[in-house]
C-alpha cells in the first residue's frame, strides 16, 4: 500500500490523508494496529488527516479539530493515553466522547464569511 511505500523511503515527516479510509472496518483496525506497532519501533512525526474520530484517538498524540471556517483550528487536544492504545479502555472512549461533543458544538456554530485569520486580526 501507499503507507508501506511511504515508510520504506524513511521520510523525516510522514504526511497521510485518510490512509485507511478505503478499507473495511476490521481491516482498518488491523492496519491501524500494525501502523502503531511500526511507529513505536521507528517513531517520527506524522501529520494525518482523518474524519474518523476513533482513528484520530487511536493513532494521535495531538488532535487538531478544524472549525467550519476554512483553515481555522477550533480545538487543540492532547491525547494523553499510554501506548499501545487500548480501544476498550474508559479513557480511550472518554476522548472519543470529548471530540464528538466538540464536533456537535461546531455544527451549531454559525458559519462566517470571513476567514478566521481576518477575524483574529480585525
Amino acid at each position: 500500500t501507499a503507507v508501506v511505500r511511504a515508510l520504506a523511503s524513511d521520510p523525516e515527516v510522514l504526511l497521510m490523508d485518510e490512509p485507511f479510509g478505503a478499507v473495511d472496518y476490521q481491516m482498518r483496525h488491523n492496519l491501524q494496529e500494525e501502523f502503531e506497532s511500526l511507529w513505536l519501533h521507528r517513531p517520527k512525526p506524522v501529520i494525518m488527516v482523518t474524519h474518523d474520530t476513533e482513528e484520530a484517538v487511536y493513532l494521535s498524540d495531538r488532535i487538531l479539530v478544524m472549525s467550519r471556517q476554512q483553515g481555522a483550528i477550533a480545538h487543540d487536544l492532547k491525547v494523553d493515553l499510554p501506548r499501545p492504545r487500548l480501544r476498550g479502555s474508559r479513557a480511550y472512549h472518554s476522548y472519543i466522547a470529548q471530540i464528538s461533543d466538540i464536533l456537535k458544538n461546531l455544527q451549531t456554530e454559525p458559519e462566517s464569511d470571513k476567514p478566521a485569520y481576518e477575524k483574529e486580526n480585525a
